[in-house]
């Protein structure tokens, strides 16, 4: 969240090699604006580009992410 360090989430079942997973995390958010990124990671470990691709043909990559107020 707002640049931060990365912190590792709980993820739902696996449907398939193929899918993408639900996660979820907790996190302490002080009131106001804040930018909340995602990055996966595959099956070795290793993580995704922050460079942002369409998905066809390999694939998308870069690191979802959206902008949110708390009160």
């Amino acid at each position: 969240m707002d640049g931060g360090r990365w912190i590792p989430a709980e993820l739902s079942t696996e449907v398939s090699r193929d899918t993408w997973r639900m996660w979820r995390a907790e996190l302490t958010v002080p009131p106001g604006r804040h930018r909340l990124q995602s990055r996966a990671t595959d099956t070795t470990g290793a993580p995704q580009t922050e460079q942002s691709a369409p998905p066809v043909p390999d694939g998308a990559t870069g690191y979802p992410s959206i902008t949110f107020a708390a009160g």
